[in-house]
């Protein structure tokens, strides 16, 4: 439980007995709510705030004590370069999404001040974010997202996430604070055959910001 600031701790003291340092850390716990401000209660946002960015946070301020050079920091989160920003604030990026952007973009904030402080460290801190939806507990059955979501032909499958971090470990230390979209990403790898990713093969799902402009 990330909200939790004894357990993270607990959870370093294991590693660090059993390993003695952290080369990866990768911030993917994440709690997700799609309303409008009207129907998110109090509890909800704090709840995905604590989760989201103030876990992050903690677990952060736990662990890179016990980084070291060429260690890397992945986060689960969006984009918040000039360009995405722009695109959230003219495209609805925010709407019916307020408790739940903040936290996800918080994550991200994290992400980069993380860059910052540990460049003379050669520690780097990248966020990655899917261009799709994504095959998940948060995508399966899930009352907390609109019905529309939960079919498989709008999905990829989570390897192309583990496949991006795969080549993010191999990147050179100056390779931090960057904003990595999954499929921009690999491609400018060499990865070509993106259909091996549909959860249903022949059926290729569309981006998110599409399905949220239609659904909006």
């Amino acid at each position: 439980d990330i909200r939790d600031e004894k357990m993270i701790k607990e959870v370093r003291e294991r590693v660090i007995s059993e390993f003695g340092k952290l080369d990866v850390l990768i911030n993917n716990a994440s709690a997700l709510d799609w309303k409008p401000l009207e129907y998110t209660s109090v509890k909800k946002y704090d709840l995905i705030n604590n989760i989201n960015a103030r876990g992050s946070f903690l677990m952060a301020k736990e662990f890179v004590p016990f980084m070291e050079e060429g260690s890397k920091i992945i986060t689960h989160s969006p984009p918040i370069d000039p360009l995405s920003m722009k695109y959230y604030l003219e495209n609805g990026g925010f709407k019916n999404r307020i408790a739940y952007m903040v936290s996800k973009l918080g994550m991200s904030l994290v992400a980069s001040g993380l860059a910052q402080e540990l460049s003379n460290r050669k520690i780097a801190s990248n966020c990655i974010w899917p261009m799709t939806a994504i095959e998940s507990a948060a995508m399966k059955d899930n009352p907390l997202i609109p019905e529309q979501f939960n079919n498989p032909k709008l999905w990829r499958r989570p390897e192309i996430i583990s496949d991006m971090v795969l080549e993010l470990l191999k990147e050179p230390d100056d390779f931090t604070n960057q904003f990595l979209l999954d499929e921009v990403y690999l491609r400018e790898k060499g990865y070509e055959n993106f259909e091996k990713y549909q959860c249903v093969p022949g059926f290729e799902p569309p981006k998110l910001l599409d399905l949220f402009s239609k659904r909006e």
